[in-house]
């Protein structure tokens, strides 16, 4: 090898989403399964907006949704 380190790809990618991102996929991550009233809640933020961004983080694979439950996408990890 060169001796450069290589970085882990859903590290990048993690650091290369927004901050609202970040937080619901955090969020997400630390309760398995939530809500968008639990989302709501624990952010602060309106149903819009969670809505909006969880949209966006399904669009690029980080979450997926099912019966009314957010989960994180096992492609990630």
């Amino acid at each position: 090898g060169l001796g450069i380190a290589r970085k882990c790809k859903k590290t990048d990618a993690f650091e290369a989403l927004g901050e609202d991102e970040k937080q619901l996929i955090q969020g997400i991550s630390s309760q398995g399964e939530v809500t968008v009233d639990q989302l709501c809640r624990g952010t602060g933020k309106s149903a819009a907006e969670i809505g909006a961004i969880l949209t966006i983080l399904e669009m690029k694979g980080w979450v997926q949704t099912s019966m009314g439950k957010i989960y994180i996408a096992k492609a990630v990890f």
